[in-house]
């Protein structure tokens, strides 16, 4: 992992705390930021600082996670600081509460009754968060203004993620049978976005990977990372319940077996995972090859037809 932003992030927690941190050490990283542990020798002792590789998405994060705060049922890290980059420290980051906890993206071979509460607590929070409505409308936490009407905002999206991944075929970076689908589904969107839902508050990247467990392994203790986080079809969420380990703890059949999901939900869900991870892959600059966006896509045809969709 880059040790490049060692010296941003002490130079960050220096000005917070008005000490040097003792060590900075990288700790993890997805495909927009990296997150180092700064450790000094007085409270807070041990300060997570997220540095992002565009601007922009620490004033993203930062509003996703305090809006989330308020409805949130499992613990949200508290926020020090947020930081755009300047002449002295030329980063965009985010300083916060470093949470204790095992990640349950990891998690292995637990007893049934833990599994059983830790996914009953994961969706129970997920639902919390769905649970807040805008009645504005649809868009970004904290924005100017909102959208009415998701299908209209969506298709904006949606259009654009396609014309990303025809330049990523123009690369010759995406197989040409993944844009052929997509345009498919992109012709069949009014079938497939056909009801009416409700502006509602979504993580965005809400998976195993982005839920801290207790030591014991016993409780889910926090959760963490939004990401494109803000008002939206729900359902947006929900694909990424079987990411990492989430179907060996029967995450999105507990969240369906709790709530009422749109007829077309299937084929939904298909949609918002290949066109999500398409746009993740295109604006991250990361290479599709080995990805599971094949995979994806043949899962969205075989959903179509049985939907009898284009």
């Amino acid at each position: 992992m880059s040790q490049t932003h060692i010296p941003a992030a002490s130079a960050l927690v220096k000005g917070l705390f008005g000490q040097a941190p003792l060590r900075v050490t990288p700790i993890g990283g997805g495909f927009y930021a990296k997150v180092y542990l700064a450790e000094i020798s007085g409270p807070p002792y041990r300060t997570a600082v997220k540095i992002y590789d565009k601007p922009g998405l620490n004033r993203s994060e930062f509003c996703q996670i305090e809006t989330m705060r308020r409805y949130a049922a499992l613990r949200l890290p508290v926020l020090y600081a947020c930081h755009d980059a300047d002449g002295e420290i030329p980063v965009h980051a985010l300083a916060m509460e470093f949470l204790e906890g095992k990640n349950a993206g990891h998690a292995q071979n637990l007893p049934a009754a833990h599994r059983r509460r830790i996914a009953d607590s994961v969706v129970d929070n997920l639902m919390a968060l769905h649970s807040a409505v805008n009645s504005a409308g649809f868009g970004p936490v904290g924005g100017a203004c909102y959208a009415p009407n998701w299908q209209d905002y969506y298709r904006t999206q949606a259009q654009s993620i396609l014309n990303k991944a025809i330049a990523l075929e123009g690369r010759g970076a995406l197989d040409g049978h993944v844009v052929d689908i997509m345009r498919r589904a992109l012709d069949g969107y009014g079938q497939i976005f056909s009801d009416s839902v409700k502006a509602r508050l979504i993580h965005g990247d809400y998976n195993m990977w982005n839920i801290l467990l207790n030591d014991g392994q016993t409780d889910a203790a926090a959760f963490l990372d939004p990401f494109g986080g803000g008002w939206a079809d729900a359902e947006l969420d929900l694909y990424q319940l079987d990411n990492a380990n989430g179907k060996e703890f029967g995450l999105l059949d507990n969240y369906r077996a709790r709530a009422a999901l749109s007829p077309a939900f299937d084929v939904k869900k298909c949609f918002y995972e290949l066109f999500t991870e398409v746009m993740h892959y295109h604006d991250a600059g990361v290479d599709v090859a080995g990805s599971q966006i094949p995979g994806q896509a043949r899962a969205l045809l075989c959903q179509m037809a049985r939907y009898r969709i284009g």
